[in-house]
């Protein structure tokens, strides 16, 4: 019974810490892409709805996903100034769009720079997006 009861606590301790990716919905879990952002954790997946989004993004998490429900022609990013999407050195192997499941990136009246990418992450792939 002692052996049943330390491999059962083993088990709970073990898998009590593990942290799994989850999938982030906008704008049914965050109204925004940047909400969703702040509250991801490393290796979860950021799906975005149709509409528009004006709002500039700053990632710095590992291993994050951002992708569409759709694809470019429904769903678009309207960048707001200065840099519109920041990649910070915290962003490696981040992932912007899927195959179909892209953004239509539009920038805005004072954006200095659409995407830029600080501290060079690495890993990074923008696929499947239209970006003007």
């Amino acid at each position: 019974m002692k052996n049943k009861l330390t491999i059962l606590v083993l088990f709970i301790l073990l898998f009590s810490n593990m942290n799994y990716a989850a999938d982030i919905h906008v704008p049914a879990d965050y109204s925004t892409i940047q909400a969703a952002i702040n509250a991801a954790s490393p290796g979860d997946v950021i799906i975005v709805s149709n509409g528009t989004y004006t709002e500039d993004l700053v990632i710095n998490i590992a291993n994050l996903t951002i992708r569409s429900v759709n694809g470019s022609a429904s769903t678009t990013i309207r960048l707001v100034d200065g840099v519109g999407i920041d990649l910070q050195a915290g962003a490696t192997n981040f992932t912007l769009g899927i195959a179909s499941k892209g953004f239509k990136i539009l920038s805005g009246a004072a954006t200095t720079f659409l995407i830029q990418l600080t501290n060079a992450p690495s890993g990074v792939t923008i696929q499947y997006n239209t970006i003007n």
